[in-house]
């Protein structure tokens, strides 16, 4: 085996070790010491998931989730970008938005619970609300940075050259805020995925947080696991195919494959 071939193997044999050693360690010390009751070994939440896979239930619940995540990530994320590029373009509306921003953010999603209730009921739209005002409040800083971190001189040279408002913010702005918008969306992805369960405390009947849930009422425990394990692995699933996916359509903005 050659060094080539060594680092290759160095490099895959360390994210495997980093995980079968905590399933290991987790097995032993369900089985040995630990209440299986209340934590259930890997083997015996992998089973539970696999008889879930063969008779549906649990594709349903991941479908229903990732329908819920991701319009509320797009409906989110599209108006946070609008608020964050018009508050960094105007003095007006960012003292109109930012202290409304500040305390938005200081509300976690789960405290509108109620509201989201009393506003929506309980119907779809109020699961829905939630995740959207999460990705608009995550969005909005983020455009902003972004578009304040473009250098004054490209508008003034876009300017001096006859471009008008709608040019500078397409051909100057936009491109030189791109990369804090992506590292927005993607932050902004992930933490949808955490308030999902949240947001399927209401009134839900499907979808992976309604799956963990219902899975405490009935002290199913092997069950929960199955949900909240799934929730991690989708969450890192879908980074890892947002990277990818810019890395391949937007190579100039992946800068983890350009720094390696």
């Amino acid at each position: 085996m050659d060094l080539l071939d060594a680092a290759r193997w160095h490099r895959w044999l360390r994210p495997v070790g980093a995980v079968l050693l905590p399933l290991a360690s987790w097995e032993l010390a369900s089985r040995a010491v630990l209440n299986t009751a209340l934590i259930p070994p890997p083997t015996v939440v992998a089973l539970a998931a696999s008889q879930m896979l063969q008779s549906g239930e649990l594709f349903i619940h991941i479908g229903i989730s990732l329908r819920r995540i991701f319009v509320g990530f797009a409906l989110g994320s599209a108006i946070g970008i609008a608020v964050g590029m018009l508050s960094a373009w105007s003095r007006l509306v960012q003292d109109l938005v930012r202290p409304l921003l500040a305390v938005c953010s200081a509300v976690p999603p789960i405290a509108l619970i109620p509201l989201a209730m009393a506003w929506f009921g309980i119907d779809e739209t109020a699961r829905l609300f939630l995740i959207t005002y999460l990705a608009a409040v995550l969005m909005v800083p983020s455009t902003v940075s972004g578009v304040r971190n473009v250098a004054a001189i490209r508008i003034r040279a876009a300017r001096s050259l006859g471009a008008r408002p709608s040019q500078i913010y397409l051909r100057v702005v936009l491109p030189d805020a791109f990369p804090f918008i992506l590292t927005g969306l993607r932050v902004t992805l992930g933490f949808c995925f955490m308030v999902v369960v949240a947001a399927e405390m209401i009134g839900a009947n499907s979808g992976v947080g309604y799956l963990i849930m219902q899975s405490r009422y009935y002290a199913m425990t092997t069950k929960m696991f199955v949900g909240i394990l799934l929730l991690g692995l989708m969450g890192v699933g879908f980074d890892a195919l947002f990277r990818r996916l810019v890395a391949a359509g937007l190579p100039r903005f992946a800068v983890e494959k350009r720094t390696g």
